[in-house]
């Protein structure tokens, strides 16, 4: 690897040895693993969703063909784009993936059902789950919304969280949140998401031996590489 690609793969490497993306890959070791054909779907390319697609784009071992739509209108993004999706690739052309990738504002469930059989293994990265992500003043929860969410989760074969706080907090709300069904509520599900999930956080774009050469030893570096919005208050930074 290259020195630039280096900081932004290294987690990505670290974490496919420690967690089990090995056995879901067909049994493959690490570095076959790490040049698998991926079909990574991207329904909302703007901001983070953008930034973290093309990293794996640029940096992954393998071939990645990314399809995206534009960051735009993403509660049509979450029901209406499996369907261009599906539109644009036909079942014959899924049998040159190992895996597909998709991002949380998608249906998974129609493309797999769609697809069926056809449908190569699929990672789910959530980059934000609807139950802990912040809601702007006047805004109310869609329940909805909740349950694509829950709907993803359980079928994707792997799930991909961007931090641990973001993961555990999700499944914690969630176990909570399907307590308001009034019935043949789903509890048994929450514990089997939870074990096909593994954490692997966003890459940074540094070259080591450039960008960090000036900064003073004797002082730690924080670098926030994560959602930045106004619940983060930015304006007080």
């Amino acid at each position: 690897m290259s020195a630039e690609s280096d900081l932004y793969i290294l987690q990505l490497v670290t974490t496919y040895q420690k967690c089990s993306l090995c056995t879901f890959a067909h049994k493959e070791p690490l570095m076959l693993v790490l040049r698998m054909n991926l079909l990574f779907l991207e329904s909302f390319y703007g901001g983070s969703h953008r930034d973290f697609a093309d990293g794996i784009k640029k940096f992954w071992s393998g071939n990645v063909d990314l399809l995206t739509l534009p960051a735009r209108f993403w509660k049509w993004r979450v029901r209406g784009a499996a369907f261009e999706f599906i539109q644009r690739i036909s079942k014959s052309k899924l049998s040159s993936y190992d895996a597909l990738f998709v991002t949380s504002l998608i249906g998974l469930a129609d493309l797999k059902s769609y697809w069926g059989s056809e449908c190569p293994p699929v990672f789910l990265y959530m980059h934000e789950c609807q139950l802990n992500y912040p809601l702007p003043k006047g805004e109310i929860l869609d329940a909805h919304f909740v349950m694509n969410d829950f709907s993803n989760l359980f079928h994707a074969d792997k799930i991909l969280f961007n931090s641990e706080t973001h993961k555990n907090s999700c499944f914690d709300k969630l176990t909570e949140y399907i307590k308001k069904m009034p019935d043949f509520i789903p509890k048994n599900f929450i514990k089997q998401l939870s074990e096909k999930s593994e954490v692997i956080y966003p890459g940074c774009h540094f070259n080591r031996f450039e960008d960090f050469r000036e900064w003073p030893a004797t002082e730690p570096t924080i670098v926030w590489n994560h959602r930045w919005e106004f619940d983060k208050k930015p304006e007080e930074s």
